[in-house]
């Protein structure tokens, strides 16, 4: 469920903007429920009205429930068993069919005090709906989150000339939004547990194994979109809760995960939702991943991995008698294997997505639930402290260790190979402390700060889905 508040002060046009959306939702055959409360004999634009009666918008039965009584603060009597009412149609949400959109009006200040309509909030918020709007006070904004226990994904100002687009734009494609967070989730999970487990037993061909996992969970997804484009959002929520991981650094597979995404969901928007646009989103993934380590490798070693690289290709050419083969070449060759076994196993999993998708994605994300997250940031100190501990684990020295020895094998002196070291410890630390600062809540409230509430609430939503 998306919570949506529609904001603003007394006479803002709240109710009316409600109204507006019911109205849209029933034209467009989406089951809607909830009530509006209509201000009945207003004097003042700013005021609030003499008598307020509550209009249940399936039926359209309309129900006293309040009248002006300046002795009274709040300044109202309430109708009990208008009250009584609210309650008992509140409690029957849960067991009703499901909706697309529940609205509720309004949440002021009695609500921020535990009063009102809030007395109700343990049973409305199991309803099963897709989208909750709430008319809510704006000067009781932050009381109310609060009180309800919740942050609302979508904040909209009932007097701004956008307010019933934006509203429309959140129950057309919350949807999808939804999907993905989920499968942002599942991903991220099954990267945590099984792909920590992986590095750090150093498996080979580890790499091969989750780029191909990504790839076909990012199948999946799409399938269930209907906005294909956003399928990104899955690899991007999963490398944002790679943070959380609990073993191993986390630049390389944050990177890895990041761009593979950013590679598959260029491919499909390039060259459509096909099996042909499949394929090339699954080739370019296992490429990557094939080509980030020699990447890695180069950005902590410089010039020299590559050549290393060529000394050792010489010595099997002489031995092997392969004839003109480049590094260039090997490399070619390496990508394009691993780019074409991802690609394979991506469309096997597409051929089969009617009978194989459920069950695959079951057991992604039983794996995934294995590994709740504990999602504590991390300080500078801690950063730097854990960064250094990255860098000093074997497994980062092992291929610096090889290239040194071919390179002193071949003539280079102890005196290069010492700033070789140097160069790889102090770029590996300084980037594996900055990968230990990512705060994903930090990134989830920038995305909601700038108004892409999709992102932002499928990013809460997963992170949500993997907290310890």
């Amino acid at each position: 469920m998306i919570f949506v508040a529609i904001t603003g002060p007394v006479g803002s046009g709240k109710t009316s903007l409600l109204s507006q959306l019911v109205q849209w939702a029933k034209n467009n055959d989406r089951r809607v429920d909830g009530f509006l409360a209509l201000p009945i004999d207003r004097i003042q634009a700013q005021r609030g009205a003499n008598r307020y009666d509550l209009l249940w918008v399936a039926t359209e039965e309309q129900r006293p429930y309040a009248r002006r009584s300046n002795s009274l603060q709040p300044p109202y009597e309430f109708d009990s068993e208008t009250a009584r009412e609210v309650g008992q149609w509140a409690a029957a949400l849960a067991t009703a069919p499901p909706l697309g959109a529940l609205v509720l009006d309004e949440f002021g200040p009695m609500e921020a005090a535990g009063d009102g309509h809030v007395r109700h909030w343990d049973v409305l918020r199991q309803a099963n709906a897709e989208v909750m709007v709430i008319a809510v006070r704006d000067s009781c904004l932050d009381a109310v989150q609060t009180r309800l226990g919740i942050q609302f994904d979508v904040v909209v100002d009932a007097v701004s000339k956008d307010a019933f687009a934006r509203l429309k734009n959140v129950c057309l494609h919350h949807a999808d939004w939804t999907i993905i967070g989920a499968f942002g989730a599942a991903a991220g999970g099954f990267e945590a547990f099984v792909g920590s487990a992986l590095h750090a037993s150093q498996i080979p061909f580890r790499g091969l194994f989750l780029s191909s996992v990504q790839s076909v969970i990012m199948m999946y997804a799409g399938e269930r979109i209907q906005q294909k484009s956003r399928v990104v959002g899955v690899p991007l929520i999963s490398a944002g809760l790679k943070a959380f991981s609990p073993m191993g650094n986390r630049l390389r597979p944050m990177l890895a995960i990041s761009t593979q995404g950013i590679f598959f969901g260029a491919a499909v928007a390039f060259l459509g939702w096909n099996v042909f646009g499949l394929i090339v989103g699954g080739w370019l993934v296992g490429a990557w991943a094939a080509t980030l380590g020699i990447l890695f490798q180069y950005l902590f070693i410089g010039g020299d991995l590559l050549l290393a690289y060529d000394t050792i290709l010489q010595w099997l050419i002489r031995e092997l008698n392969l004839g003109s083969v480049t590094s260039v070449t090997l490399l070619l060759l390496w990508a394009t294997a691993w780019g074409c076994f991802s690609a394979g196993v991506t469309l096997l999993a597409w051929i089969h997505r009617q009978h194989s998708s459920e069950r695959i994605i079951a057991f992604i994300r039983r794996s995934a639930q294995r590994s709740r997250l504990s999602q504590q940031g991390h300080t500078k100190h801690h950063a730097v402290r854990d960064g250094l501990r990255d860098v000093l684990r074997p497994h980062f020295w092992i291929p610096i260790v090889l290239v040194a020895l071919v390179l002193l094998a071949s003539g280079t002196t102890w005196e290069h190979i010492f700033w070789i070291a140097f160069r790889a410890l102090t770029i590996g630390w300084v980037l594996f402390a900055l990968a230990r600062m990512i705060d994903p809540h930090a990134i989830a409230l920038w995305l909601h700060r700038k108004g892409h509430w999709g992102p932002a609430m499928a990013f809460r939503k997963a992170m949500e889905r993997t907290k310890s």
